[in-house]
């Protein structure tokens, strides 16, 4: 399966589906901050969609630390129907291709696709 949204710059790229108005969503994103400088590869990338969401309400957050990666708009819902995100906030891993890959859940240790729920990366 490969992702609509065309092709990325980073060879790994982390996608986290939140939205604004949910609050482990935007918790969460303060951990994925770091994450990019724990990996230290240059080929890893954070990108943060916001989906059910609109963008005057995302640009009006205000971050602890200002997040070092890209946040983007789902706006039609295009990537949360493709990857079947059934709940907020969820964690997916994709290659360059577009391809999901399994990851090892931070919490649980399970090599997986998906990670539904709050993690602390």
């Amino acid at each position: 399966v490969e992702v609509p949204f065309g092709e990325h710059q980073a060879e790994i790229t982390l996608v986290h589906f939140w939205a604004s108005w949910c609050t482990s969503c935007v918790f969460e994103m303060q951990s994925l901050a770091k994450l990019p400088a724990l990996v230290g590869d240059p080929g890893f990338a954070v990108v943060a969609l916001a989906v059910d969401d609109t963008l005057p309400a995302v640009r009006a957050l205000h971050f602890r630390d200002k997040p070092r990666f890209s946040i983007a708009v789902d706006h039609l819902g295009t990537v949360k129907s493709w990857a079947r995100v059934g709940s907020l906030p969820t964690t997916i891993v994709i290659d360059r291709a577009g391809r999901m890959l399994a990851i090892d859940d931070p919490e649980s240790g399970e090599r997986t696709t998906k990670i539904e729920g709050m993690r602390d990366w």
